[in-house]
Protein backbone atom coordinates (compact mmCIF):
# COMPACT_ATOMS: atom_id res chain seq x y z
CA UNK A 1 0.00 0.00 0.00
CA UNK A 2 1.41 3.53 -0.61
CA UNK A 3 0.68 5.58 1.92
CA UNK A 4 1.61 9.28 1.14
CA UNK A 5 0.90 10.34 4.52
CA UNK A 6 3.24 8.80 6.22
CA UNK A 7 5.85 8.53 3.07
CA UNK A 8 5.97 4.96 3.18
CA UNK A 9 4.94 1.40 0.98
CA UNK A 10 4.34 -2.05 1.74
CA UNK A 11 2.67 -5.37 0.53
CA UNK A 12 -0.04 -5.79 2.25
CA UNK A 13 -1.92 -8.43 0.31
CA UNK A 14 -1.26 -11.29 -1.91
CA UNK A 15 -3.12 -10.03 -4.67
CA UNK A 16 -4.57 -6.67 -6.06
CA UNK A 17 -8.15 -8.18 -5.95
CA UNK A 18 -7.82 -8.96 -2.28
CA UNK A 19 -6.13 -5.72 -1.71
CA UNK A 20 -9.18 -3.59 -2.95
CA UNK A 21 -11.66 -5.94 -1.38
CA UNK A 22 -9.41 -4.97 1.99
CA UNK A 23 -9.97 -1.36 0.69
CA UNK A 24 -13.64 -2.03 0.60
CA UNK A 25 -14.20 -3.36 3.92
CA UNK A 26 -11.86 -1.28 5.60
CA UNK A 27 -10.77 -2.90 8.30
CA UNK A 28 -7.79 -1.28 9.58
CA UNK A 29 -9.01 2.45 8.58
CA UNK A 30 -6.85 2.85 5.70
CA UNK A 31 -9.50 5.57 4.52
CA UNK A 32 -9.65 7.46 7.75
CA UNK A 33 -13.23 7.55 7.77
CA UNK A 34 -14.26 9.10 10.72
CA UNK A 35 -11.73 12.28 9.60
CA UNK A 36 -13.55 12.58 6.40
CA UNK A 37 -17.01 12.46 8.31
CA UNK A 38 -15.62 14.96 10.25
CA UNK A 39 -14.24 16.91 7.62
CA UNK A 40 -17.78 16.73 5.61
CA UNK A 41 -19.44 17.80 9.16
CA UNK A 42 -17.09 20.54 8.94
CA UNK A 43 -18.23 21.86 5.90
CA UNK A 44 -15.37 20.67 3.70
CA UNK A 45 -16.85 19.35 0.87
CA UNK A 46 -15.05 17.75 -1.61
CA UNK A 47 -16.02 19.26 -5.90
CA UNK A 48 -14.68 17.07 -8.47
CA UNK A 49 -11.64 16.07 -8.91
CA UNK A 50 -10.78 16.99 -5.14
CA UNK A 51 -10.05 14.60 -2.06
CA UNK A 52 -8.98 15.51 1.29
CA UNK A 53 -5.31 16.34 1.88
CA UNK A 54 -3.04 17.37 5.15
CA UNK A 55 -1.96 20.56 5.23
CA UNK A 56 0.86 19.62 6.90
CA UNK A 57 2.03 15.64 6.28
CA UNK A 58 1.85 13.10 9.09
CA UNK A 59 5.71 12.24 7.85
CA UNK A 60 6.61 15.97 8.42
CA UNK A 61 4.57 15.93 11.97
CA UNK A 62 0.94 16.65 10.71
CA UNK A 63 -1.39 14.94 12.56
CA UNK A 64 -5.03 13.38 11.59
CA UNK A 65 -6.78 16.23 12.85
CA UNK A 66 -9.84 18.64 11.37
CA UNK A 67 -7.67 21.05 11.37
CA UNK A 68 -4.84 19.92 9.26
CA UNK A 69 -7.20 18.94 6.31
CA UNK A 70 -8.12 20.92 3.39
CA UNK A 71 -10.00 19.73 0.04
CA UNK A 72 -7.80 20.15 -2.40
CA UNK A 73 -6.90 18.85 -6.03
CA UNK A 74 -5.33 14.69 -5.66
CA UNK A 75 -3.45 15.63 -8.65
CA UNK A 76 -1.67 18.63 -6.75
CA UNK A 77 -1.72 16.37 -3.55
CA UNK A 78 0.26 13.37 -5.45
CA UNK A 79 2.53 15.50 -7.11
CA UNK A 80 3.29 17.72 -3.84
CA UNK A 81 3.83 14.85 -1.33
CA UNK A 82 6.06 12.87 -3.85
CA UNK A 83 8.28 16.11 -4.52
CA UNK A 84 8.51 16.28 -0.07
CA UNK A 85 9.30 12.70 0.15
CA UNK A 86 11.97 13.54 -2.39
CA UNK A 87 13.62 15.86 -0.29
CA UNK A 88 13.97 14.33 3.24
CA UNK A 89 13.53 10.87 1.94
CA UNK A 90 17.59 10.47 3.62
CA UNK A 91 16.97 12.79 6.44
CA UNK A 92 17.52 11.01 9.72
CA UNK A 93 13.90 11.12 11.88
CA UNK A 94 13.86 14.15 14.21
CA UNK A 95 16.15 16.43 11.52
CA UNK A 96 14.94 20.01 11.20
CA UNK A 97 14.86 20.90 7.61
CA UNK A 98 14.01 23.62 5.06
CA UNK A 99 11.79 22.46 2.27
CA UNK A 100 11.32 24.47 -0.98
CA UNK A 101 8.26 23.12 -3.23
CA UNK A 102 9.23 24.87 -6.09
CA UNK A 103 7.24 23.63 -9.01
CA UNK A 104 6.02 20.23 -8.43
CA UNK A 105 4.39 18.11 -11.52
CA UNK A 106 1.80 16.77 -11.42
CA UNK A 107 1.06 12.78 -11.78
CA UNK A 108 -1.08 11.45 -14.64
CA UNK A 109 -3.32 9.44 -13.53
CA UNK A 110 -1.81 6.24 -15.47
CA UNK A 111 1.05 6.53 -13.27
CA UNK A 112 -0.55 5.41 -10.19
CA UNK A 113 -2.54 2.77 -11.99
CA UNK A 114 1.03 1.79 -12.92
CA UNK A 115 2.16 1.77 -9.65
CA UNK A 116 -0.64 -1.07 -8.43
CA UNK A 117 0.23 -3.15 -10.81
CA UNK A 118 4.18 -3.06 -10.50
CA UNK A 119 3.18 -3.34 -7.50
CA UNK A 120 1.32 -6.70 -7.34
CA UNK A 121 3.37 -8.41 -9.74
Amino acid sequence: MLQRAGASCERVSPSLDDFWKRVEEDEEGWQLRPLADSCTAAGKILGDGQWYAFVQPPFLGGDYSLGNVRAGSWKEWFASTAHLYNQVKDIPDGAQVKINMGSAPAPKPSIIGGFLKRFFR
